[in-house]
């Protein structure tokens, strides 16, 4: 965790790159949690008073989050393919 980074750090050892990386990941995991909550936790259709409440998949009312899934799926492809050389 975080907890590895002490309060003074040296170049010598990369700790900043550390920090930096720490915290690209814990971003990255909050942006995709967020994402993910809306599909996981949701509230089933009801019918009350003649109405119909609450999330369908068949309306399509995930269909924006899981797109945006889908791209940045794709995106994350196209970066790592372009990155394969630095990753071996």
């Amino acid at each position: 965790g975080l907890s590895t980074i002490m309060s003074t750090t040296t170049d010598a050892n990369n700790m900043g790159g550390l920090f930096v990386r720490k915290l690209s990941g814990v971003a990255g995991l909050s942006f995709h949690t967020t994402k993910l909550m809306p599909v996981v936790f949701h509230s089933p259709p009801q019918y009350h008073h003649g109405k119909w409440t609450g999330a369908s998949w068949s309306a399509g009312h995930f269909d924006p989050v899981l797109i945006l899934g889908m791209m940045g799926d794709v995106c994350l492809g196209v970066f790592y393919l372009g990155r394969l050389e630095e990753l071996k």
